[in-house]
């Protein structure tokens, strides 16, 4: 009955770079289940044209996200899938959150479908760089006292 991930949040997330990680999920009872994520700025807004299904195709290693189709999994009570994923994404300095759904009726429906679980990951951007002006202004005095120092000793 929960959805974890093995990522750390914050997560430094670059865009277009492939997300790496592992996606574990238990379900409740029998049912038929899918995943939805999304993307929310730093104060939980959903980002318009964000959501996107996750999605195994037959043969493949590891699911990734797509914004057109998802992955729908027949599991029984006490089922535990784990998936490895690789998901690229569009933007960053996000939360992802990843929503485990239960379906009501025969098709995916976010009006009569049941969230079951949910987990959220911080995909901080690239660190901005840093720097001290206090020690370059240090610096830069330094410098011109050794250019008067120099001009004295002559």
């Amino acid at each position: 009955m929960t959805i974890s991930t093995d990522l750390l949040s914050p997560v430094s997330y670059t865009v277009g770079e492939e997300l790496t990680f592992k996606l574990t999920f238990t379900v409740p009872e029998d049912g038929n289940y899918y995943i939805l994520g999304a993307l929310y700025d730093s104060d939980f807004n959903f980002i318009s044209g964000s959501l996107f299904g996750v999605l195994l195709p037959t043969g493949a290693t590891y699911a990734f996200n797509s914004s057109a189709q998802m992955s729908l999994w027949e599991l029984e009570e006490d089922d535990e899938t784990e998936l490895d994923c690789k998901f690229i994404l569009d933007r960053t300095s996000v939360i992802m959150g990843l929503f485990l759904m239960r379906m009501a009726g025969g098709e995916p429906s976010l009006g009569d479908d049941t969230e079951i679980s949910s987990t959220t990951v911080v995909l901080a951007g690239e660190a901005a760089v840093e720097f001290d002006l206090g020690s370059i202004v240090n610096v830069i005095v330094v410098v011109g006292m050794m250019g008067i120092m120099m001009k004295v000793i002559k």
